[in-house]
């Protein structure tokens, strides 16, 4: 099988990575590091790439992004700095700047780690709930400052969703282990299997909270027939098929048939899973037309044409049929967008697609485990509203990440946001708080 469309981004020599970087024009206005939600200075540490400076150009990534190898891989390049690149726009084709950023990231092992970072600690401590991107970015931002940060994290891993939710053939492990590895080298203190729900007792140890739990589990599409065997809600699916696929795979039959709710960036790696576990047909269904779709993710989206994945666009399902118990069937009908950006229903449009396995992509919602941290604050839509500083309805504690009201979306942008609401804790801190 053909690899994903993440694993064909370039994994560069050190000769192609120079010479990749000598494509840069070196804008003084940057435009790449302005369509960067974390604000990563791509013409300076390309520049270090370019004159072999790999320790420089790393540094200079992990100042604004602490996620530097993950983020090299999985961030929708061609939607930020290499949709921005100015080189793309007088020659025909970005920077690769994903790649160059990868390359830099995989460099680190030739080169060794400055360990440890001087710093000098305050007497302030602040938790941090989850060790996903939000809260490894928060976490890494005040230890450089001197806050002790103590990161609570339920699962066994750090890394959050990017371990457990993305799925392996787009970043292996060990990509993610290796900056949760830098984080844990600034004196970031990580408790593993240590779910936290008390916010009271929380603010009793703590000077303040941040709160990063993002949204683990999948959506419900809401269809009647959602409950039979053979429907899963698909970030739970991806979950399960990281942890099982090395061990047992045979636990996760798919059938010959998948038909997939959703054709989002979730959809692409349900889609892709499926073929993967053997599905010979799998189609995914979407009420936005191949234009939307097409644009929101391009290289995945060409990528699971080539495998074969079939998309039903302007369809709304409706019902899932079964028998026996077990999913046989999805039943929908088809819409048209109007210029106004609403839709209208097509007569005589029906469909009827024949499924072995249903998988649900309706979008993702917060874990259980992290509703009891939500009592006593505004929230809007199960997500934490916040001030432009990611400060909560209350006083000592702010949030960042997937769980925020309009924040995350994007590894980069979860980073951003917890290394935003670590600074805006210090300045707190530094006021006189507490």
């Amino acid at each position: 099988m053909e690899p994903s469309y993440k694993e064909q981004v370039r994994r560069l020599t050190p000769a192609q990575a120079r010479l990749e970087a000598a494509r840069c024009l070196s804008c003084e206005d940057a435009p790449c590091t302005a369509a960067c939600p974390a604000g990563v200075d791509a013409m300076r540490f390309i520049r270090a790439i370019r004159f072999r400076n790999e320790r420089r150009a790393l540094d200079l990534i992990r100042g604004s992004n602490i996620l530097a190898g993950t983020c090299g891989t999985i961030c929708p390049h061609e939607n930020l700095c290499e949709g921005a690149c100015s080189t793309h726009a007088l020659h025909g084709a970005p920077v690769a700047i994903g790649a160059l950023q990868r390359y830099a990231a995989d460099a680190e092992e030739r080169f060794p780690i400055p360990w440890a970072p001087t710093i000098t600690w305050t007497d302030h401590r602040v938790a941090v709930v989850g060790a996903g991107p939000a809260g490894l970015g928060a976490a890494a931002e005040l230890a450089r400052s001197g806050v002790r940060p103590v990161v609570f994290e339920a699962r066994d891993r750090a890394g959050g969703m990017v371990n457990h939710g993305v799925p392996r053939f787009r970043c292996a492990d060990e990509v993610v282990d290796r900056d949760v590895f830098f984080v844990k080298g600034l004196g970031v203190e990580i408790r593993l299997g240590c779910p936290a729900d008390d916010l009271d007792a929380l603010l009793e140890d703590f000077d303040a909270v941040v709160l990063t739990g993002g949204l683990g589990r999948g959506k419900a599409a809401g269809l009647p027939g959602e409950d039979l065997d053979g429907v899963h809600r698909g970030l739970d699916f991806i979950v399960t098929v990281n942890a099982d696929l090395d061990t047992a795979p045979d636990r996760l039959p798919v059938g010959e048939r998948v038909v997939i709710l959703g054709a989002g960036q979730v959809g692409m790696d349900l889609a892709e899973h499926a073929l993967r576990l053997g599905a010979r047909s799998v189609e995914a269904t979407s009420r936005r037309g191949t234009d939307v779709i097409r644009g929101a993710a391009p290289g995945e989206f060409d990528t699971a044409l080539r495998h074969g994945v079939s998309f039903l666009t302007c369809a709304i399902p409706d019902e899932i049929e079964g028998e026996n118990g077990r999913v046989t069937a999805i039943r929908g009908h088809r819409v048209r967008w109007l210029p106004d950006g609403t839709m209208e229903d097509l007569a005589g449009s029906t469909f009827r697609l024949p499924a072995d396995t249903v998988l649900v992509a309706a979008g993702q919602e917060p874990e259980e485990a992290v509703l009891p941290l939500l009592a006593g604050l505004k929230t809007r839509r199960g997500r934490i509203v916040t001030d432009e500083t990611g400060q909560t309805s209350r006083d000592s504690v702010w949030a960042a990440g997937d769980g925020k009201d309009g924040g995350g979306g994007t590894v980069v942008r979860a980073v951003a946001e917890g290394r935003d609401a670590a600074r805006a804790i210090i300045g707190w801190l530094e006021g006189g708080a507490k």
